[in-house]
């Protein structure tokens, strides 16, 4: 992917936005990847060296991701952080991240972080 900065964003955000930190761990298939469109994927993918993204289009990814390297430091006794969960299905093995999760007497409360803008949300944004 080619980055751009139209908007002249500081250089070391640049620099974060230019690098690929996520990872689905020893897995061919992370939840995420199955629940996007296979042609989306197929494309990105045999387009990626041509796709242009501004840095400042992607400042909510980069508060997202902080957000995950930030509660991995919150250890705190009954909750769990950033566990990624592994499953095989017919010889292919998926993966899965939890964000957050909460032992209670009831049971386990499983938590989701997200990050968007308010037009997002004004927006109706599905995802």
């Amino acid at each position: 992917m080619i980055i751009t900065n139209k908007h002249g964003v500081p250089e070391p955000l640049v620099t974060l936005a230019s690098k690929e930190y996520y990872s689905k761990g020893a897995s061919q298939y992370s939840v995420t990847e199955i629940m996007s469109p296979p042609k989306i994927k197929r494309l990105r993918e045999q387009y990626n060296d041509q796709i242009k993204q501004d840095v400042a289009d992607m400042l909510w990814n980069l508060l997202g991701s902080a957000l995950h390297v930030v509660m991995e430091r919150g250890v705190t006794d009954g909750w769990t952080m950033e566990e990624r969960l592994y499953k095989e299905v017919d010889g292919v093995t998926v993966s899965g991240a939890i964000d957050i999760q909460q032992e209670t007497p009831e049971g386990v409360v499983i938590i989701d972080y997200k990050f968007t803008s308010a037009w997002a949300v004004m927006q109706e944004k599905e995802e």
